[in-house]
């Protein structure tokens, strides 16, 4: 969906400093994804780690200074989540117009106010501790247990209003198809479903190693040609992407080490061929009948005969086709 888009320039003030994001390269869309997943991987670290510093005495809650680790753990803290929430906001404005359907709005703000809740207040509170605002001659409480109870107070009382919320912003009649009959899990295999972790571990792999992002793989099935701003458009060609027809199809020139009888271009099914838009920027179907968008274009045409004669010629052992590829 994102090929052929055109570059978003970031938000201010970054636009003045930073080129515009071409959403539709792979590795522009690998690294804003990169970005809003880092907090997720590394929130659990920052867990074990403050677990860890408390067992050593050296954690020193709601104290800022160079030898606590409480003042790094929410400098990295902040520093990822400031990262993540930017690039969270760069795929919101770069996909506005696809996510409208799914309500981005309610769903953004649910999940970042309990951010805020759970820790940004608590934050602020260990602030009040450090100048002293938070008093101290409470029979039984320390300052810095005192913030705490205040804090954990404020979620008792947040989280139900929270619970609605999310009950609104993610509700089951988004996903809902009331064109198709209803069907019901078994409660075991809708429980397997919804607690599964594969499906988040598979993604992380993937994302993390970043293969799967590659020009070949991230390609629109349709010929849509890259936008004139996109530097994609040249990095796409380096890597083997190949116009034919005109501009009316394309083709991946084959890796080193693929079968040398792969057919560069794919086999037009019957009278139906994918069909573009001299700007790229409208897809349609050319059919004998026309297009699927009601207007006429001229249908791609290839020489049964002179196709019948490159497929024999590419079958024969000796032949030039093959002797070429042997020898690359």
């Amino acid at each position: 969906m994102m090929h052929g888009r055109r570059p978003i320039s970031h938000l201010w003030p970054l636009n003045h400093l930073l080129p515009k994001v071409d959403i539709s390269d792979p590795h522009t869309f690998l690294a804003i994804k990169r970005g809003i997943l880092q907090y997720a991987w590394l929130k659990p670290i920052l867990a074990v780690a403050t677990i860890i510093m408390k067992a050593t005495n050296t954690y020193q809650e709601g104290y800022i200074d160079l030898h606590s680790g409480y003042f790094w753990s929410g400098l990295i803290y902040n520093v990822s989540i400031t990262v993540s929430l930017y690039a969270l906001a760069m795929f919101w404005v770069c996909m506005s117009a696809d996510l409208q359907p799914f309500r981005p709005m309610p769903k953004f703000l649910c999940v970042k106010g309990i951010i805020f809740a759970s820790y940004w207040q608590g934050f602020f509170l260990s602030i009040l501790v450090w100048l002293g605002a938070i008093p101290g001659d409470v029979p039984g409480y320390t300052p810095d247990n005192l913030a705490a109870a205040i804090q954990d107070a404020l979620i008792c009382f947040e989280m139900p209003a929270f619970a609605l919320a999310h009950w609104y912003a993610f509700s089951w009649h988004d996903y809902a198809d009331d064109t198709i009959s209803s069907a019901r899990l078994p409660v075991k295999y809708a429980l397997r479903d919804a607690f599964g972790p594969k499906d988040l571990i598979v993604d992380a792999k993937e994302t993390f190693d970043g293969k799967q992002y590659e020009y070949r793989y991230f390609d629109a099935n349709d010929n849509v040609i890259a936008h004139e701003q996109s530097s994609s458009r040249k990095a796409r060609m380096a890597e083997g992407m190949r116009y034919a027809r005109d501009g009316k199809g394309k083709y991946w020139l084959p890796k080193a080490g693929e079968d040398s009888r792969t057919p560069l271009l794919a086999k037009v099914a019957g009278s139906r061929a994918r069909a573009m838009s001299p700007g790229g920027h409208r897809i349609f179907e050319a059919t004998k009948y026309g297009t699927t968008d009601g207007d006429d274009v001229e249908e791609p045409y290839l020489d049964p005969d002179e196709e019948h004669l490159y497929t024999n010629a590419r079958a024969l052992e000796f032949g030039d086709w093959n002797v070429r590829r042997r020898n690359s």
